[in-house]
């Protein structure tokens, strides 16, 4: 009876090492990285005023790893025609209400891009491990259609972006990995950048902005092969002693 139970025992091995290779998978998947939760200060700032002529606002701030992918973020507002004025408000607006907020006034075309480059020293954050990864954030608020854009660059100055158009409703929006055109080397990645786009008048309010894993590449089927049958080799060498 004792043997048998041992045998059963031995005969789930290869099962359970199969098994714990892909729930270490899993469990990495589960894994999210925050680029900015803007729940941060100094709360960075922009505003043309009644009038102002175009022209374009920067606004750069230091923080911690933990609240800013890299550390620092700079806003880069740029006035392109209309006479009402244009602000921009990124940081913590509120009792935990940290926010990226774009107001242009009546008539008003501007756009406001963030970018994320570690303070000009480049991230150095690898992304290649990662398929069916993805870029999200939550679009709160949004009046007008808006064009969202992604974009990132490699320590070789290569560039890849992805677009959505066309985005006028309050609605989670995502930027798979996949969908990025350009010859940026994900592996390398030395800056990330949003850029906001729209119509005249424009009024929009974004959250936290994170990268979710999706499923990170799974052991190569030849090792955890490998794995079970190296198992298996023991099961029946332990088989043969018993005998």
């Amino acid at each position: 009876m004792k043997n048998q139970i041992s045998a059963a025992k031995l005969f789930l091995i290869p099962g359970v090492i199969f098994g714990s290779a892909m729930f270490a998978t899993q469990a990495q998947a589960a894994t999210f990285i925050s680029i900015d939760n803007f729940d941060t200060t100094p709360v960075l700032s922009t505003e043309f005023g009644i009038g102002a002529e175009p022209g374009t606002q920067t606004d750069s701030g230091t923080f911690s790893e933990d609240d800013v992918f890299g550390g620092t973020r700079v806003i880069t507002h740029t006035l392109e025609s209309g006479f009402f004025g244009t602000s921009s408000t990124v940081g913590l607006v509120g009792p935990d209400i940290g926010v990226l907020s774009l107001s242009d006034g009546a008539g008003v075309t501007s756009s406001l891009s963030v970018l994320y480059d570690a303070g000009g020293a480049g991230l150095g954050r690898d992304l290649s491990p990662f398929f069916f990864g993805f870029f999200e954030f939550d679009v709160i608020t949004i009046d007008l259609a808006a064009e969202l854009t992604l974009t990132i660059t490699d320590f070789d100055g290569g560039v890849s972006t992805s677009t959505l158009s066309g985005i006028d409703d309050p609605t989670a929006v995502s930027f798979p990995l996949d969908t990025f055109v350009g010859s940026a080397d994900v592996s390398d990645i030395f800056s990330l950048e949003l850029e906001i786009t729209g119509d005249e008048a424009l009024d929009v309010i974004i959250d936290a902005i994170g990268f979710g894993p999706g499923v990170i590449h799974a052991p190569e089927p030849a090792t955890v092969l490998g794995l079970v049958t190296l198992a298996g080799l023991a099961v029946a060498s332990k088989k043969r002693k018993q005998a």
